[in-house]
């Protein structure tokens, strides 16, 4: 979707385009309308790494997790 965004199509182009090669299995024209124009795509910042958010940091001990998950 983004390469096909960074190409000048718009959110029914690049769902086409998408279909043709992924078939049933692509993004509906909703969710692609969505990605161009209300995600970050559209303001410039095409970084893939999270922002910062407020609140406290989520800390997952590894191990414990692992236990419980075999439990």
């Amino acid at each position: 979707l983004f390469y096909y965004f960074r190409k000048g199509k718009n959110a029914v182009q690049a769902c086409e385009k998408l279909r043709k090669i992924y078939g049933d299995e692509a993004l509906k024209e909703r969710h692609c309308q969505y990605w161009l124009f209300f995600v970050s795509f559209s303001s410039d910042d095409y970084s893939v790494k999270d922002a910062p958010r407020s609140g406290r940091p989520s800390e997952v001990d590894d191990d414990k997790l692992k236990a419980l998950i075999e439990a």
